[in-house]
């Protein structure tokens, strides 16, 4: 029964990602920034999630070089290109706030550096990556609150 619950939860995480995708058509470019970041991060951290499941119901625990680490690492990949396109737009707004921009730049490298380190760590079950990644959350939320203040 708790095998089957976990195949559920995993197969119905995709979608609800997918779901998060639609942006409302009147973000600005700086919104658009943190709007994309945390597409990335809730898209990602879900593929994660599915990931470490299947690890589980394997039965292998947590281990790198896993096969099903390709779904996290496109995940990934796709992302960091679009947030590169979001945070151009959004330096480019910015351009004559020197503040916003040097904080912009603290926003964009920690949700960088947060999507490279959203890889589950060897022996890690989920419930510690959960709680890892939440800490990030609080981090991002930080600092994108110090752009906004910044900006004005």
């Amino acid at each position: 029964m708790r095998r089957l619950l976990i195949m559920m939860v995993a197969a119905v995480l995709p979608c609800m990602a997918q779901a998060q995708d639609a942006t409302p058509p009147a973000l600005g470019t700086v919104d658009r920034m943190f709007h994309d970041t945390q597409k990335a991060r809730v898209v990602c951290r879900l593929a994660m999630q599915v990931q470490l499941i299947k690890r589980e119901l394997a039965g292998s625990g947590v281990k790198d070089g896993d096969k099903n680490a390709n779904e996290g690492e496109t995940c990934i990949a796709r992302e960091k290109i679009e947030m590169g396109q979001s945070y151009k737009a959004a330096i480019a707004k910015l351009a004559k706030k020197p503040e916003a921009l040097k904080s912009a730049k603290q926003y964009h490298v920690f949700a960088l550096t947060m999507l490279d380190g959203m890889h589950p760590l060897g022996g890690e079950v989920k419930i510690q990556y959960v709680a890892r990644q939440n800490a990030n959350d609080v981090r991002l939320k930080e600092l994108e609150n110090l752009v906004r203040v910044d900006a004005q």
